[in-house]
């Protein structure tokens, strides 16, 4: 680290011992990897969140509009949601919201209007045949998926509607820190 270096990039003589050790370890070929214990707990995120698949070639700022009228709620463009993934992937996902006291709509667009180093720019690669889905967290039971649905159905800016079930997503992960 640059912090335990002087002003000349060379290290102080408390550290010197410290770096020609290290040089030692990187020449040795007797470094062992360590197993992993077996003993560790497995870690379950929490997918109490609901989800609409929506398909539709409306603009999202006009989608956004119909479903504040259908549904009275208000949901306004935020920031956008930088997804990163391994060997320098990300993706950058739009999205509008909605939140109460207890409860957070979403109004995500599937396909990332930003990428790099992904071969599939899309939220859930697995659905990239849906154009938006609604991200439902509810803990205030004020949201009812199939009563957004039905209402949803009317909208003439959407095409199609569906309950996702989020258990039979293989990129379910995608969607935790949503």
């Amino acid at each position: 680290p640059n912090d335990v270096l002087k002003a000349d990039k060379t290290p102080y003589k408390v550290f010197t011992a410290f770096y020609n050790s290290l040089e030692f370890l990187h020449s040795s070929s007797n470094i062992k990897e360590f197993e992993t214990p077996k003993n560790l707990k497995k870690v379950d995120f929490d997918y109490s969140f609901k989800m609409l698949g929506i398909i539709s070639s409306a603009k999202e700022y006009k989608l956004a509009w119909n479903i504040n009228q259908l549904l009275k709620m208000h949901l306004i463009k935020s920031d956008d949601i930088n997804l990163q993934f391994q060997n320098d992937c990300n993706i950058l996902v739009s999205t509008y919201l909605y939140s109460t006291e207890y409860s957070e709509v979403r109004l995500l667009k599937n396909k990332s209007i930003e990428f790099t180093n992904i071969a599939k720019p899309y939220l859930i690669p697995e659905l990239k045949d849906y154009d938006y889905f609604i991200h439902i967290l509810d803990e205030g039971c004020i949201f009812d998926e199939f009563w957004m649905l039905e209402q949803l159905k009317n909208c003439n800016s959407i095409q199609y509607i569906k309950v996702i079930d989020v258990s039979e997503l293989k990129s379910k992960d995608n969607l935790i820190f949503i």
